[in-house]
This record gives C-alpha cells, sequence and structure tokens, in this order.
C-alpha cells in the first residue's frame, strides 16, 4: 500500500492504536521518503504522545525542506508549462 494512500485512508484523530499509527508513518517514509505528509503526522502524533523533543523537531526540519522542494518544483513546473486555460489555473 502506498503511504499516501494509508495517510488518507486512517486520519490520525480517529486511530485509537498510536503504537500501530507510528509504525505504519515509520514504514510510510521508509517506502516513499520523498513524499511530503509523513513526517508532519507522526511529529504531530509524537508531539501528542509527549514524545522526543529532537525526533519532533527533526521530523518537522525533514518535512519542511521537502515542501520547500515541492514549492520549487511546481513553481519551475508553472513557469515552463504552456499557459493554457487549464494549466494557468493551476499555477
Amino acid at each position: 500500500m502506498r503511504a499516501g494512500i494509508w495517510c488518507w485512508r486512517h486520519p490520525l484523530g480517529q486511530h485509537e492504536r498510536f503504537e500501530e499509527a507510528i509504525q505504519h508513518l515509520v514504514d510510510a517514509i521508509k517506502l516513499e521518503p520523498y513524499m511530503a505528509g509523513p513526517r508532519q503526522e507522526l511529529a504531530s502524533l509524537m508531539q501528542e504522545l509527549k514524545g522526543d523533543e529532537a525526533e519532533i523537531r527533526r521530523l518537522r526540519v525533514e518535512e519542511a525542506e521537502l515542501l520547500e522542494r515541492d514549492a520549487k518544483l511546481a513553481s519551475e513546473q508553472c513557469r515552463y508549462s504552456s499557459f493554457d486555460s487549464a494549466s494557468f489555473a493551476i499555477c
């Protein structure tokens, strides 16, 4: 199962099995390390459970770097795409 699919199907706010949720998020990060999202979810869950602050901070820094990368890629994609009405609406 893809990491993004798991995160979508199992919102952590409704997930009572925290250990299982943590393991799924760790697995999602291992399976798709380039994907933004699971690190933030894991950091939020760890913070709620009073987890290791250094680990939470590391996860959030990594997530911020991935989001910055995605924003840059989206900007570049818009810059180099043809500006028909569909791509202009997205950009």
